[in-house]
């Protein structure tokens, strides 16, 4: 009897195991599931702050007009800009590019706009390469953003300023 006694005993002892392995399995698995739906949350809630951020600088426009041979800024966004700087890339020396053209302004106010002559940029033959223009501008939340005529966007980081002139790209 014993004996009995004793294989119940094994078997109490082996279920309790196979039950808590289960249970650990299953918590396991459950933290996996939580900590995959914080992580989703996380990145949703950063995706929203980053687009609610590029809202503002998204209604900042800025194109060229061939008829006056002007380049207009409208801040078309319902907060001021700041540290607006119209660049038109130069020369490349020493595999640096040069600013060639340059114009700034302390802040457009929500709904002001501008606009610059650049006529003397112009050949001979009334052509004109609107490449290398650009504008940059701080936003309300002072993150820097920077557009080119083309329309392209780019959130501009402070510590890519050389890589930026040196490869006429910044890091994003």
């Amino acid at each position: 009897m014993a004996d009995l006694w004793n294989v119940i005993d094994a078997i109490g002892s082996f279920g309790g195991m196979v039950l808590a392995g289960v249970a650990g399995y299953v918590a396991y698995r459950l933290f996996k599931v939580e900590s995959e739906r914080d992580r989703k949350a996380d990145y949703f809630q950063k995706e929203l702050a980053e687009e609610k951020s590029r809202e503002q600088a998204a209604s900042v426009g800025f194109w060229h007009d061939y008829e006056k041979r002007t380049i207009a800024v409208l801040n078309a966004s319902k907060l001021p800009i700041y540290a607006v700087v119209i660049t038109r890339g130069g020369e490349t020396v020493a595999g640096i590019s040069i600013v060639g053209w340059m114009r700034s302004f302390a802040a457009l106010r929500p709904g002001e706009s501008i606009e610059l002559s650049i006529s003397d940029h112009y050949d001979e033959d009334g052509d004109i390469n609107t490449t290398g223009y650009r504008i940059w501008f701080d936003d309300n939340s002072n993150k820097r953003w920077v557009r080119s005529l083309d329309g392209d966007l780019r959130r501009f980081h402070p510590d890519a300023i050389r890589d930026f002139f040196a490869h006429g790209e910044g890091r994003v």
